[in-house]
């Protein structure tokens, strides 16, 4: 066996020596419903914003990238609900116009509106305009008289697919006429995503500030045999849209810790993207990541992290996990420490390690000696690591010296004789358990 052995292992899955990292099944889609139940209400003193402008949901802790978007208007009474343009701005600044100069002089009370881009058909200029199920649509587009808060980007909710659904979701409702009232009871968003993450940063939340969950993430490893002399942390998909808010810190099973991140990567957004930490790295974490890449551990302070997380000093390289059993639970603690933004990763970190090769080899009769008349004989013998030399005593030979395969023995004495034969591998480990042989040269 080599002197160094590869070993990949995922968080909360165990791989025994030798085999590859485990593939992980594809997640079902994620769906979250979020909500908003302070009324919207309009004073007929137009045209005018309504008083909750906006009118906000904030949400954290959503993973992964967005599908699909649907909105549901409740309880909207109006005495001329075509003067209504209402418009949706996503966290990420995409602005959609869900509904404007619809449904003309019509009153409406207590209607609810859903807006899906899969509805049959749109609310319609002059329509009676009774609860359903609508695409967005601008039912008088260039009349003059609407007035959005942000220059729509997009014409479907589809136009939101492939965000990053983590902040502030902004609904913005302005009467462009005169002389009507009304109100807008609550609104409601359901965002499906394309998978549901095993980490989110933070936690599910509307604060957008706090631990990760799980914290800390658990990295389960069984079967590694020696001892580490060199260890990396991938984590697969890392999200965030502001990643200079977050602390990480790796703790390994006998306790050692090395700080991964702190205030590393600037504000820009990163999208699901590999990052791997590995002291071979070129460099630390530079001031936009939105690339990802491969980097050591950051150069910054590291301030205490929230409980159950340990106190520092920590450890500035991945070499402080060095001579330790990697068997064990690792620990990867994670907090974002400012609000308004959040991530997730995308799929289960790995951690990968060189240890030191502790694991003697196996030797192996291809050819024993056999007892007969002939006084020459060949015997051969095989190693089960690749790389290996060997070592025999023969008869009365009281220590062991270099031989190799096949091995002829000539001019034998009649008689008994006797062979031991150990392999030792590239690293020095040696066959605790040498072949052994014996046979006898028979005078005729």
């Amino acid at each position: 066996m080599g002197i160094k052995k590869y070993v990949a292992l995922l968080a909360s899955a165990t791989l025994g020596l030798g085999l590859a990292a485990l593939a992980m099944p594809p997640a079902n889609a994620a769906v979250f419903n979020l909500s908003q139940n302070t009324a919207i209400t309009f004073t007929g003193t137009g045209p005018v914003n309504a008083d909750q402008f906006p009118s906000s949901i904030a949400q954290f802790g959503m993973s992964t990238t967005i599908t699909d978007v649907n909105v549901t208007l409740t309880g909207i009474t109006h005495t001329f609900k075509g003067d209504l343009d209402i418009e949706l701005v996503s966290p990420q600044g995409s602005a959609l116009v869900l509904t404007s100069d619809n449904c003309a002089a019509t009153d409406v009370t207590s209607r609810s509106y859903t807006f899906d881009d899969a509805a049959a058909t749109t609310l319609g200029g002059a329509a009676v305009c009774p609860s359903g199920t609508f695409k967005p649509s601008n039912g008088n587009s260039g009349a003059g008289d609407e007035i959005f808060f942000a220059v729509p980007t997009t014409t479907t909710l589809a136009g939101f697919n492939g965000e990053n659904p983590n902040g502030n979701w902004r609904l913005f409702v302005r009467d462009d006429q005169s002389g009507d009232t009304g109100q807008i009871t609550s609104w409601s968003l359901q965002i499906t995503t394309a998978a549901a993450a095993p980490i989110t940063m933070p936690a599910l939340g509307a604060n957008g500030a706090g631990v990760a969950s799980p914290y800390p993430v658990p990295i389960s490893v069984s079967g590694v045999s020696g001892n580490i002399t060199d260890v990396n942390l991938t984590l697969p998909g890392f999200a965030h849209t502001f990643p200079s808010d977050l602390q990480m810190m790796l703790q390994s099973p006998s306790g050692a810790t090395v700080k991964l991140l702190s205030g590393d990567c600037g504000s820009t957004d990163v999208l699901n993207k590999d990052f791997t930490f590995d002291d071979s790295a070129a460099t630390v974490p530079p001031a936009a990541c939105a690339a990802g890449g491969t980097f050591k551990p950051t150069a910054n302070v590291l301030a205490a992290m929230p409980a159950p997380a340990p106190a520092g000093p920590f450890g500035t390289t991945m070499a402080a996990f060095n001579g330790a059993s990697p068997n064990g639970t690792w620990k990867l603690y994670i907090n974002d420490t400012a609000a308004a933004d959040g991530g997730w990763i995308s799929a289960n970190p790995t951690l990968t390690f060189k240890t030191t090769d502790v694991i003697p080899p196996e030797t192996t009769f291809t050819k024993k000696p056999k007892t007969g008349f002939k006084r020459t004989t060949t015997i051969k013998f095989v190693s089960s690591e690749a790389g290996s030399h060997f070592e025999c005593k023969i008869d009365t030979s009281k220590k062991f010296k270099p031989c190799s395969s096949p091995l002829k023995l000539k001019h034998l004495k009649y008689g008994k004789h006797k062979i031991q034969v150990r392999a030792i591998d590239a690293a020095g480990n040696v066959d605790p358990t040498p072949l052994r042989a014996k046979w006898k040269i028979i005078k005729k």
